[in-house]
Formats: C-alpha cells, structure tokens, sequence
C-alpha cells in the first residue's frame, strides 16, 4: 500500500507492533517515490542511539516523547506558537 501512497510528511513512532519503525523507515526509504518524502520519527523509549540509526536509515528527524507542538512545529518548519505570540 505505500507505493500508491504520495505523502510529503510521514511522521513515525518507532515502536510499532510487528515491524519497529526503523524497519519501516528503511522499507518506506528504499521505495523510489520515497525519496523527497519528509519523516519525522518519534518514540519515548530510547535516547541517543536510536536517534543516530534512525537518522542514517533514511529519516529527516526525531523527536524524544513527549514533545510540544512547538517542537514539531520547529521540525516542520512553522513558527512555533511562542515566537508567533511575542511578535
């Protein structure tokens, strides 16, 4: 199914059931449409070496949970809700 998929953003946890994310991450990364897909994974279980494999398995960025809208504001790009508040 995610071959017919065209997202721009994916965002992953990294503990699934069945297959973890960071198998996902690399299926979905070896896909030729995946290419310019951004994915931000996720996950409240791990620290530093999980962002590091998921980092080299394809993904754009990672966030620890749980996380503010802030901070994934911040990954997408957007203005975080603060900034936009003092202005």
């Amino acid at each position: 199914k995610a071959h017919s998929m065209k997202p721009d953003l994916i965002i992953l946890d990294l503990r699934l059931p069945g297959l973890d994310g960071f198998r996902v991450c690399q299926m979905i990364r070896n896909l030729p449409s995946s290419k310019h897909v951004k994915i931000i994974a996720m996950t409240g279980f791990a620290g530093d070496e999980a962002e590091e494999k998921i980092l080299q398995l394809g993904a754009n960025d990672f966030l620890m949970k749980p996380f503010d809208i802030d901070a994934m504001k911040e990954k997408l790009g957007q203005t975080p809700a603060s900034e936009t508040l003092r202005n």
